[in-house]
């Protein structure tokens, strides 16, 4: 608190590290950051920008020349240091906004640099490599993503297995980050030599036709002189006539974050047994839209179209489902809303469009009605079709009781599957439906870029898992599970019963395709996954990366557009929803139309938003 003496001291270690380090070191743009946020503690918001830029460019910096040698893991660790810089801003420039607007530009161009980064660099190792022309680069990638297939069969494993096999799993992460370090840093040097391409707010605007607009959601915790615990939420709004990007701020984040989205899940729980009244459920749904929507719908008028990103929050439920109070109508009959990862992704579109495509293949796989209790005679008779040895049961005792219970048959997924399978194939594709005993998850494994993936089955997201080191869940340790998100996202299999019941074989797939495997399949020529089951849209939220589940796997693993779903779902309406999808899609309407209007079908018949608004469209 004693401005006078301290201020001194910080010009002077800022000096310091201007004349010790060079334009990209992080101690360079802390000295910085710290010289900026101690104007910005006063209230000298003039003297504080300039600095707070600089520190953010710095920052920038560092990222770009030492990411490429990092592992994924560590990356996320080295973010972690940084990131709180980036938060900070983003209180600042609110608060600055007022007596200078433009600052939004920075916050945007923040935002395309840093939202998604994890996910986005990961991406960029994995296309530079496959788009080389380096043989010894791609084996050595494969290898490697060999390794990291073996550490998810080894992680299912009881430590007495890992024992009698000399497994040492530590050892084997480590071996995997070590090859995954080299990867990431010769996909870097050869991406060097090739890539030019630089993100900013206005080459998105350049993007935008007319009656278009591209949105990003931030979320931040106020910084106030210190942490006030308050969290806002900005949007920042490009439309094609902007002069900078338009800035809408919802203060009332810790009411978002707790209050209303536990109103809306409560909202369509009811609505799944059918016990809520219907004006009394239109009336919550208009004040949904009130608190989560109608600031940002202010600021478009005239907009039909909007390219979204989310963040925090906004993950969790379907925008669309909401209810505009002045018009009655849900928010998918007012305005055409296309989820993105990221509005980078605009960029990127544009730049696959612009150069040659290859014609597209024609040729689908679906899996559904998985039959989960099989016999070990009859697992491995199928299984060896995949080249997987079989060796006998293996009784896992340290399941939770809760676990061992029966799964729930899905007879309609076998319905809808040949449903779909028919469409397909009277269009010309080439389809391959596997069903029941067949349903496995080595089949998911073997596939190698199928057009479209179809998967109908039971999906499940573990919200809560507490450590215990004498406990295993779903054949995993729970320590296991903690310290890694995409191993709490899963789709269910045939056998995944056996699992559950811990009658798992040894040396085989336990029938649950969690996100860390999913992450790993071979689908960069596939242009669209949809996950016809529940849950399958949730996942740990981590703000500015999005939801690590299977939403995150699948989009690794290459697929171009994702259909998944938020809450357990209604088997005939999904069953219905998504035959109609096929067939709008088919008839030559692009994947989001298609959507749209199966959703809207789906409401005609059955009126309340759990039955058609659980399925979220992400990416084209």
């Amino acid at each position: 608190g004693n401005d006078a003496e301290a201020e001194p001291l910080f010009v002077e270690a800022l000096e310091m590290r201007r004349r010790l380090f060079k334009g990209d070191h992080p101690d360079l743009a802390l000295s910085i950051n710290n010289m900026a946020a101690f104007y910005y503690k006063r209230g000298n918001y003039a003297e504080a920008e300039p600095l707070f830029v600089e520190a953010l460019q710095v920052s920038l910096k560092v990222l770009t020349n030492y990411f490429p040698s990092l592992s994924e893991t560590e990356k996320e660790k080295f973010w972690n240091t940084m990131k709180g810089q980036f938060e900070g801003f983003n209180s600042f420039a609110f608060l600055r906004s007022k007596d200078n607007r433009t600052i939004t530009e920075q916050m945007y161009n923040n935002l395309l640099f840093t939202k998604g980064m994890l996910l986005a660099s990961t991406m960029r190792v994995k296309n530079t490599i496959m788009n080389s022309v380096d043989n010894e680069l791609i084996r050595k990638y494969e290898n490697w993503l060999w390794q990291k297939k073996n550490l998810s069969k080894y992680y299912s494993m009881s430590k007495d297995e890992l024992k009698e096999k000399s497994i040492n799993l530590d050892s084997l992460e480590q071996s995997a980050n070590d090859r995954e370090k080299e990867l990431s840093k010769l996909s870097s040097e050869f991406a060097k030599l090739t890539e030019k391409r630089e993100y900013d707010w206005k080459a998105i605007q350049k993007t935008l036709k007319p009656e278009e607009a591209s949105i990003e959601i931030i979320r931040f915790e106020l910084w106030d002189k210190k942490w006030t615990g308050d969290i806002y939420y900005a949007v920042l709004i490009i439309k094609p006539d902007s002069k900078y990007p338009e800035l809408v701020v919802l203060k009332n984040g810790n009411d978002l974050e707790d209050n209303y989205i536990k109103q809306y899940k409560a909202e369509i729980n009811l609505q799944r047994k059918r016990l809520s009244d219907t004006e009394t459920q239109r009336e919550r749904f208009k004040e949904l839209y009130t608190q989560y929507w109608k600031p940002i719908a202010e600021k478009l008028d005239g907009i039909k179209t909007i390219y979204l990103s989310l963040d925090g929050v906004y993950n969790q439920f379907n925008l669309n489902t909401l209810i505009n109070p002045n018009t009655g109508k849900y928010l998918l009959e007012d305005i055409n809303i296309v989820q993105l990862t990221s509005t980078r992704e605009l960029i990127d579109s544009r730049d696959r469009i612009a150069q040659k495509a290859k014609p597209q293949k024609k040729t689908a796989v679906l899996f559904g009605d998985p039959k989960y209790d099989l016999e070990a005679e009859e697992y491995t008779q199928i299984a060896s079709a995949y080249n997987l040895t079989r060796e006998y049961y293996n009784i896992d005792k340290t399941l939770n009781e809760t676990e061992r219970g029966r799964i729930e048959p899905l007879p309609g997924t076998r319905t809808e599957v040949e449903k779909i399978s028919n469409e397909l194939k009277k269009s010309g594709w080439d389809t391959t439906i596997y069903l029941g005993k067949n349903a496995l998850e080595e089949a998911v494994k073997s596939l190698k870029n199928p057009t479209v993936l179809h998967i109908a089955t039971h999906g499940k997201f573990l919200q809560d898992v507490e450590i215990s080191r004498d406990e295993r869940m779903l054949g995993m340790e729970t320590q296991r599970i903690t310290e890694n998100p995409l191993l709490k996202s899963f789709l269910l299999f045939a056998s995944a019963e056996n699992t559950f019941k811990g009658e798992k074989l040894n040396n085989t797939d336990d029938g649950l395709l969690t996100a860390y495997e999913a992450q790993n399949l071979y689908l960069d020529e596939t242009e669209l996954v949809v996950l016809s089951a529940c849950e399958t849209g949730l996942g740990e939220v981590r703000n500015g990366e999005g939801v690590y589940g299977l939403q995150r796997a699948f989009v690794q693993a290459g697929a171009k557009t994702l259909i998944m779903s938020l809450w357990s779902v209604n088997d005939q309406t999904t069953q219905e929803l998504m035959t109609e999808f096929y067939r709008n899609w088919l008839s030559g309407k692009s994947k989001r139309e298609s959507f749209n209007k199966a959703q809207q079908s789906i409401k005609a018949k059955y009126k309340y938003p759990y039955f058609w608004g659980a399925f979220v469209m992400v990416g084209e």
